[in-house]
């Protein structure tokens, strides 16, 4: 993983602050916690929450559910849609949602076909007015994982190639 910019927002109270942070490659969020904290004017030992749970510092920074455009709290709270850690980990394959409000969340590809998209019954649901209702599916095969675009308005390319309309191997 090479170094990169993380942008996430903190929430204190009704204050909110959005910072980018340049993220050497592999780096713990115990060793970053402090520098997000002093960017958004607090205390550097000010705990912070991702979804009403604590981040525990040994999660790696760039990995889910640390991913670019989190928003996290200094409030534990009794987030409904919690973002399930435990989940985070598993699997030969995981589908990552990278960015936005739903960074982190991830769903991992098994036997069954992952459906993306904005319905909530997709396994992985994306609030993002770009993503079809039903958008794309990825599932495990023998040859390896592939993607087919699901009738999409504005298509799926996996490494710069169309999954439309058949399915595209992800190498």
């Amino acid at each position: 993983m090479a170094a990169f910019d993380l942008l996430l927002r903190v929430v204190d109270g009704a204050a909110s602050t959005d910072v980018v942070l340049e993220v050497p490659a592999a780096i713990t969020w115990n060793l970053v916690r402090g520098e997000v904290c002093r960017a958004v004017g607090l205390d550097e030992r000010t705990p912070l929450y991702l979804s009403g749970r604590r981040i525990e510092p040994s999660l790696v920074v760039g990995l889910p559910p640390l991913l670019t455009g989190l928003t996290l709290t200094t409030e534990r709270s009794a987030a409904t849609d919690a973002v399930d850690f435990a989940g985070t980990t598993g699997g030969p394959l995981q589908v990552c949602c990278v960015a936005g409000p739903d960074a982190g969340r991830a769903v991992a590809v098994l036997r069954d076909a992952v459906v993306i998209g904005r319905d909530p019954a997709c396994d992985l649901s994306v609030a993002d007015a770009r993503l079809s209702w039903r958008h794309a599916e990825v599932t495990m095969t023998a040859a390896g994982p592939v993607v087919n675009d699901l009738g999409s308005r504005n298509g799926v390319t996996v490494n710069g190639v169309p999954a439309n309309p058949s399915f595209v191997a992800i190498q």
